[in-house]
């Protein structure tokens, strides 16, 4: 082949590229001073010569970086004025210029982006020509106003704003005075397809674009185009431009005999004709380029497909692909992917006769369709196409006309009769692999079983293999044994020529290996370590996917991958349809069509969930991934517990999800950080969830192993599923068998590591099992058995014991509604004789009468001291009435109050509740706690010196405390309902406050204000709502 050859395919693939960059806007052109030249500006060195002249300088004999001097020595030499006055002349500033055909050809390329070194107002000119609105960003200030989807971006600025770039001060400064759009545009640069058109080698800006990039990206970035209509090829020009990063198309080459030595324009106008110029490619050919890299995968996915059927003309709705229905046959194009969709549906039809179909009177018939004739290869295409589809979410095919068999026709030809009916075509539904279920089920035994199974059977034959086994390790953490997996995957996939799951194996590695090196667990030798950290410099995924073989143009999904742009894409698409998930549940409609923005989000995030899992892909612990999972649940929660708004009209009505469902569960508990799953459940109680969900949370906690020990290495990666299945049951009405499963584990995982950190878990879950009605006499021992755990584990660990006394009378509380009194002498005395007084106190009205009478004879002599722990005890043993109240006490507790009072001394205060520790409530002075407390014993007749305690918390300013003391009297324009937690567990003190009739409607209309903006379960909220219900 000769260099013109040669040279003409380069161009033919980089027009490929730049119009495929096109239509997927991400193509950015950049316009220099060339375009202008035909319009009567004038050239870069014309303008140079122009003031050389002035300075009386020889510019011929000037070099090229002294050409950026002159501007300046002007400047210096005759001021701001007159240079900027000698500039406007130069470049013909406020002069009728009309746009060429070149700015035409530019502006109808369609990009959301032009940017320009240029002063003048041609593109804008051009833009109006053609009904185009641009937007000019010439200033940094410009940028954050910007509204158009298009915008014109004059990188060197303009007359109008006194800022263009021309002289060596403005090129040194300008990070300084373009600071936003230099970085603008150096985003572009590293992330779009570049077209330079108008410039020449000379021209100093092309140089300092593309330095931007060379100096951030070290050469990794997009493609970029630069049209020479000026020059004959030179190789060495060529490959010395290529180091930029910059591909020359010469149109000396490519014009031929149409090139004009001395007309650049003439050659521009040519170029970019050529460049928009649609070469003719079949449809077929089209989607199978684009697809064909699926062949190797073990599941297609659906988003990808989708866009490629949609760019050639074809319809996705609901799962489903067609073309538009048409009464006549007119339009080529449309025949021709009538005619590949009904050559697939026929494939479809010998693979399962009953998968096509039409829809009457709501039940599925049969019917049969014919075969079309096409060429061998195109066959041969077409069933690549359908085994791509089979395994993806995509559901089928809509017919809408059928090929008609007994129609005459000549050979080859596609003859169609319009058909009454609607026919579907049903693709093959995707399997999930046993591992998998294995995996989203948290069955750690099984999966143990498996792994063990697949051991005996792997070998040079079986690299799939190893990759599931690789899977697993990653479930269970073991790194390293995945690392070696997938190094031997790798290994095979490459002698078998199996490059797709070659590269996605070489994807795995790597960042296992970050995994290993980043967490190392206490098992792994740091020889291992050191090891794989040297392989890993090694591993350059960009050179191995460049040296992949051609793969299509699907080959960008492995680069997606590699990069995890699979996961920002994704991501921004999810967070734009959260948006409108929100919007939809916050909207009344009395109309709606399409589909609903939870649904769409769904079956997005699923096929991603298919498409990483199914492909073995070991990516799903980073943060890229966790972050889309997160987002999802969150926004299918929010839609779930979405009111349904009302209007006057029956007629309106809001969209949102009905329940929570089984792979909602999935992402859940296999993604959701902990924490962020006990944020995103808070103030929330009745979810619905589906039936599959029930059974797929009794199903995860039937299978939880709880022979792992959570206190290793394991529990730093990952918290044990357990505790996310409490957080979820804490929020749903709860079943007796499912909390039977639930309450029976927990007491098999509670151990020192784990049963303080979870204490307001538990409450809060058993609270809920006690509202739903969930425990009975049959379960009641299970609850005793973790009462008996928790007194056990507080006098074995003195020193962990605090704050202990909330989960133990809240468990001995419930015990005791089943007649299980605490009744343990032994263990009675030891809470008395240790530190362990108030846990006493707390559990005292739920103990036998002989326990009661023991307790209460022991601490006839108890002298009260001066500290925080005993000022407690003090509070609850009064209020249960163990010991008198006693003024020197509370002389003691006021007087401390008053004299920490000022000090800045932030101290969470945990307020005890039967249900959990909500709302920690912050003061500076950490005494006041107990004031509040003096305050609600005052009003049941348990303090000596009301007088003192008033005066204290006058002398305080506590509003709690105020309210708390004079609960019919307060002004109740300052009532905050989240009080309510102070006294939620104090029945005594509400029954009397609520017999106050100025009181009890004050609460009620605050309760009624709060309500009204918020959803909750607040447990002192819903105390008081109750005692309202009553």
């Amino acid at each position: 082949m000769d260099l013109e050859s040669d040279l003409k395919k380069k161009y033919a693939e980089s027009k490929r590229i730049i119009n495929e960059a096109r239509l997927n806007k991400q193509l950015v052109i950049f316009v220099g001073s060339g375009t202008s030249i035909s319009s009567g500006m004038p050239s870069w060195r014309k303008a140079i010569s122009q003031i050389s002249e002035r300075l009386e300088l020889d510019s011929d004999s000037l070099s090229l970086n002294e050409f950026l001097r002159l501007p300046q020595y002007y400047f210096n030499a005759r001021g701001k004025k007159e240079y900027t006055q000698l500039m406007q002349d130069v470049f013909l500033y406020k002069k009728n210029l009309e746009p060429s055909l070149v700015h035409d050809l530019i502006v109808q390329f369609g990009t959301q982006t032009i940017i320009t070194t240029n002063y003048d107002h041609l593109i804008e000119l051009a833009a109006e020509k053609n009904s185009e609105m641009l937007r000019v960003i010439s200033k940094d200030s410009d940028l954050p106003y910007r509204k158009s989807d298009r915008e014109l971006i004059k990188i060197h600025g303009d007359f109008e704003n006194d800022n263009f770039v021309l002289k060596e001060d403005d090129y040194l400064n300008y990070s300084r005075n373009f600071k936003l759009i230099e970085n603008y545009v150096k985003s572009f640069i590293g992330t779009k397809v570049i077209l330079f058109v108008g410039y020449s080698f000379s021209d100093p800006d092309v140089k300092q674009i593309f330095s931007w990039a060379k100096n951030i990206l070290h050469g990794d970035f997009q493609p970029a185009y630069l049209i020479d209509s000026n020059s004959e090829y030179d190789k060495n020009v060529d490959d010395y431009y290529r180091n930029f990063g910059i591909n020359i198309l010469y149109s000396s080459v490519q014009l031929g005999i149409e090139y004009k030595k001395d007309e650049p324009s003439h050659n521009t106008e040519e170029m970019l004709k050529w460049l928009q110029a649609q070469n003719s490619v079949r449809k077929i050919d089209e989607l199978y380029d684009n697809l064909k890299i699926f062949k190797e995968f073990n599941y297609s996915y659906e988003f990808f497909i989708r866009n490629v059927f949609q760019k050639a003309g074809v319809i996705y709705r609901n799962g489903y692909l067609y073309v538009e229905k048409r009464d006549s046959i007119n339009d080529d194009q449309s025949d021709d992917l009538e005619k590949i969709l009904a050559c697939i549906a026929y494939e479809r039809y010998k693979q399962s006769p009953e998968s096509v179909y039409y829809q009457c009177d709501g039940k599925k018939c049969s019917i049969e369709i014919s075969p079309v004739e096409i060429n061998g290869v195109e066959s041969i295409k077409i069933l690549d196409i359908l085994s791509i589809l089979n395994k993806s979410s995509v559901s089928g095919i809509v017919l809408f006309r059928i090929f008609d068999s007994k129609t005459p026709r000549l050979p080859g030809e596609f003859s169609y009769k319009v058909n009454a009916r609607t026919i579907f075509v049903d693709f093959e539904r995707v399997k999930i692999p046993k591992w998998i279920d294995l995996i989203t089920r948290f069955n750690d035994k099984e999966l143990k079983k498996l792994l063990k199974s697949n051991s005996s059977r792997l070998n040079e034959t079986t690299p799939d293999l190893y990759m599931v086994q690789a899977c697993i390790y990653v479930y269970f953490k073991d790194f390293l044994f995945a690392y070696n997996s997938l190094k031997i995957a790798a290994s095979i996939y490459y002698k078998k020529s199996e490059s797709v799951k070659y590269f996605i194996a070489e994807v795995d590695r790597y960042y296992v290996g970050k995994l290993l090196i980043n967490y190392p667990l206490s098992n792994v030798d740091k020889k291992d370590i050191e090891l794989v950290r040297k392989e890993l410099d090694l591993l350059n995924l960009e050179k191995t996917l460049m040296s992949l073989p051609n793969l299509g143009k699907g080959i960008e999904i492995l680069k997606d991958l590699s990069s995890f742009d699979i996961s920002y894409k994704l991501f921004q698409r999810a967070y734009s349809t959260s948006n409108k998930v929100k919007e939809e549940s916050c909207t009344n409609y009395n109309l709606f069509t399409g589909v609903p923005a939870f649904s769409i989000m769904n079956r997005r995030i699923r096929d991603f969930f298919l498409f990483e899992h199914i492909n073995c892909v070991t990516v799903d612990s980073y943060a890229e991934n966790i972050q889309i999972y997160t987002l999802y649940f969150q926004s299918i929660l929010n839609s779930v517990v979405s009111s349904e708004l009302k209007n006057k009209s029956d007629n309106f009505f809001n969209i949102h999800a009905d329940c929570i469902s089984d792979f909602d569960l999935t992402v859940a508990l296999k993604f959701i950080p902990y924490k962020d799953l006990e944020k995103f459940f808070y103030g929330l109680s009745n979810v619905p969830l589906s039936d599959d969900a029930l059974s797929y949370l009794k199903e995860v906690l039937s299978c939880i192993d709880n022979s792992v020990d959570y206190s290793s290495d394991y529990s730093l990666l990952s918290e044990p599923v357990i505790w996310k299945i409490l957080v979820i049951l804490s929020h749903i009405n709860i079943s007796e068998d499912v909390f039977g499963i639930a309450i029976s584990k927990l007491n098999l995982f509670l151990n020192v590591f784990n049963f303080i950190s979870k204490k307001e878990l538990i409450i809060i879950f058993l609270n809920n099992a006690d509202r739903c009605g969930c425990i009975n006499n049959d379960l009641i021992g299970n609850v005793k058995s973790l009462f008996d755990r928790y007194v056990d584990i507080t006098l074995q660990n003195d020193n962990f014991s605090l704050g202990l006394n909330f989960i133990i009378g809240f468990l001995a509380f419930i015990c005791s509604k089943f007649g299980l009194n605490f009744d343990d002498k032994e263990k009675c005395e030891k809470f008395i004789q240790g530190n362990l007084k108030i846990h006493c106190a707390t559990i005292f009205p739920f103990m036998s009468e002989p326990l009661k009478r023991l307790v209460v004879n022991r601490f006839k002599t108890y002298k009260i001291q001066n500290s925080f722990d005993d000022f407690n005890f003090y509070c609850v043993a009064v209020k249960n009435k163990i010991i008198q109240p006693d003024s020197s006490v509370e002389e003691m507790i006021l007087s401390k109050c008053e004299k920490e009072c000022g000090k800045k001394k932030s101290v969470e205060v945990m307020v005890r509740s039967s249900s959990t520790i909500v709302n920690p409530i912050f003061h500076d002075n950490e005494y006041i706690y107990f004031v509040r407390k003096l305050c609600m014993l005052k009003v049941i007749g348990l303090v000596k010196n009301k007088k003192r305690l008033s005066e204290a918390v006058s002398c305080i300013k506590d509003d709690c405390s105020e309210w708390l003391l004079n609960p019919n009297s307060y002004e109740y324009k300052n009532f905050d309902v989240s009080w309510l937690n102070e006294c939620a567990d104090d029945d005594e003190y509400l029954q009397k406050i609520l017999r106050l009739k100025k009181c009890k409607e004050n609460i009620k209309n605050s309760l009624l204000a709060y309500l009204g903006s918020i959803k909750i379960d607040n447990y002192g909220i819903v105390r008081i709502l109750k005692y309202f219900n009553n």
